[in-house]
């Protein structure tokens, strides 16, 4: 009986051209038990592909003929993009499988397409500011507020209305983002509130149109609309003025995340009690701000058929920037993405994929597998590559920090772990010992002074793809981010702003100047924040004072 010892085929672009330097695994798929990896090639030059391997790889269980099933993923083994029907009890010595077709553009590059031929989103000619810290990002909120002229969209986790955004005398006299909403309205702009609305957990949905009901004696004009969502949740935060500013927020409209870039423990315009946190968000101007406003208009009008949202006109080019919008969508909440979208995690897998010298993570939580398993690849792939996260060693979802301690440790596999620091923050101004954390809120990553992304997703399986673990399936957030491309893929030449957000943040945590991490220091990227944690942790041991900024060793992946 002739044994199947092979598998051949080819994968094509949407025009038929070869596309070369994929991965390409065949397995044989088993109805009980695992299936069987039964071998691995790239595609050549011609799109081909020629998988050999032993009959003896699928021949436990009295297994003789296979299922075969092939598979193609990026150059990286990263990101999935096709497969084949399953061919069932193959006998043939070499099986020849039908062609794949797989659009070029998802298949290569940085650029999210989530599935189709063209990015989705993309635009050139932006102007890009990155807002480090709650004061920062909530005064430039507050004087495009006060700036408006036409109209006020806005989407959010939870927007407490004594929320207090800027403060001219000190603390006693600070004002409320609601009121620069009510000063707009009386200015005759169109004030439009998207709030998450949730049965399981404390949101807004009441108190905030409770409170617009009973303001100025209801003598105004802005509307609230809630979104509900049983077993996801509205998370994108995002406000568009006018059509032509957007702000990717990245804190909640509460007071405890209001922070300075000091994170003194205790600071009086912060809530009462509450420690030090640490943010990031991003102003959009130019056409990227279209794209947000499409996206709120989109949320908005799948909610209100009797009150729509007028769809906003794309900006034109104001600046240097190129800028794409990337979304988690939950299946069935859109009417253009019945099926879902899931381009913040395809943004994430195809810039590790590309990376060359270092990934740099700050996220509120770290239990993504996917991100994981990305990243670990990316690392095995290029033996010059770094890795530095940081992240909270307490978190404020039950067995959170369970699973990231999980992802830490296989991220700091022995193959790699030499190239790869966890880190976390904590700061001892304003108080005595002991430091006290500073809660990392923030959900940004710098590839290569290349490619950053600032926006509302974790790296969380909730707000990636799905809610594993809560042992939930297709169950996602509505997130947003956005992610800035500088000088790559001959998009834009290079602006120096994806560098410039990374100095920053890299020159609050590390206790020193922009100028000082700018360039790749000997010893790697790596070396400074080393040096740093490893100089404070001695200190703490002695009860003396942190030398270097913030930054400390995340000491959770010592345990067993």
């Amino acid at each position: 009986m002739t044994q199947n010892v092979g598998t051949s085929g080819r994968v094509l672009d949407e025009t038929g051209r070869p596309l070369a330097g994929l991965l390409v695994s065949v397995h044989n798929r088993n109805l009980m038990g695992p299936d069987d990896l039964l071998g691995t090639a790239f595609t050549d030059p011609e799109g081909r592909y020629d998988v050999r391997y032993p009959p003896e790889a699928y021949t436990r269980f009295l297994v003789t003929r296979p299922d075969l099933q092939v598979t193609i993923h990026d150059a990286a083994g990263i990101r999935f993009l096709a497969a084949t029907e399953k061919v069932p009890s193959v006998g043939a010595e070499v099986q020849a499988m039908p062609d794949l077709t797989v659009p070029r553009a998802y298949a290569y590059g940085w650029l999210v397409t989530v599935g189709e031929a063209e990015p989705t989103c993309l635009s050139m000619g932006n102007d890009v500011a990155f807002l480090v810290d709650g004061e920062a990002a909530f005064a430039a909120l507050t004087e495009a507020v006060d700036r408006a002229q036409r109209s006020v969209y806005l989407t959010q986790f939870m927007f407490e209305p004594d929320f207090e955004t800027t403060f001219e005398e000190g603390p006693a006299n600070g004002r409320r983002l609601v009121d620069a909403l009510l000063d707009a309205d009386a200015r005759g702009v169109d004030v439009r509130v998207l709030i998450r609305e949730t049965p399981v957990l404390r949101d807004s949905s009441t108190t905030l149109p409770t409170f617009f009901a009973k303001a100025r004696d209801g003598a105004h004009n802005i509307r609230i609309q809630t979104y509900p969502l049983p077993l996801h949740t509205l998370h994108a935060k995002a406000v568009v003025v006018d059509g032509e500013e957007a702000f990717l927020i990245g804190q909640p409209f509460e007071q405890r995340y209001w922070d300075t870039r000091a994170h003194h423990a205790e600071e009086l315009r912060r809530a009462p009690g509450r420690p030090p946190l640490h943010d990031v968000s991003i102003r959009l101007r130019g056409p990227a701000a279209g794209d947000v406003g499409a996206f709120v208009a989109e949320l908005w009008n799948c909610r209100q058929d009797h009150d729509p949202m007028p769809e906003p006109t794309r900006p034109g080019p104001v600046g240097r920037h190129a800028v794409q919008i990337v979304r988690t969508v939950p299946p069935s909440q859109l009417p253009r993405r019945e099926g879902g979208e899931f381009g913040i995690l395809e943004a994430y897998e195809r810039a590790f994929a590309a990376a060359e010298q270092f990934v740099y993570i700050e996220t509120q939580y770290f239990t993504s597998g996917a991100i994981t398993e990305a990243l670990l690849k990316a690392l095995r792939k290029n033996p010059d590559l770094e890795a530095i996260l940081v992240l909270n060693t307490t978190v404020d979802v039950p067995t959170y920090i369970s699973w990231q301690n999980r992802r830490v440790r296989e991220l700091l596999h022995p193959d790699v772990r030499g190239r790869v620091g966890v880190f976390t923050l904590a700061s001892m101004r304003g108080s005595p010992q002991p430091p006290t954390p500073i809660y990392v809120h923030s959900k940004a990553s710098v590839v290569d002074d290349r490619w950053a992304t600032v926006g509302s997703a974790n790296l969380d399986g909730i707000s990636l793809e799905s809610a594993y673990e809560f042992g939930l399936q297709n169950k996602c957030n509505l997130d947003l981010n956005a992610v800035v491309f500088d000088g790559t893929d001959g998009l834009t030449p290079a602006t120096g702003a994806v560098r410039g957000l990374r100095c920053s943040l890299w020159a609050e945590h590390l206790g020193c100047t922009a100028k000082d991490v700018a360039e790749r220091p000997p010893g790697g990227w790596l070396r400074p924040w080393r040096e740093a944690a490893e100089l404070n942790q001695a200190l703490l041991v002695k009860e003396q004072r942190l030398a270097r900024g913030f930054v400390l060793p995340y000491l959770e992946h010592e345990l067993p």
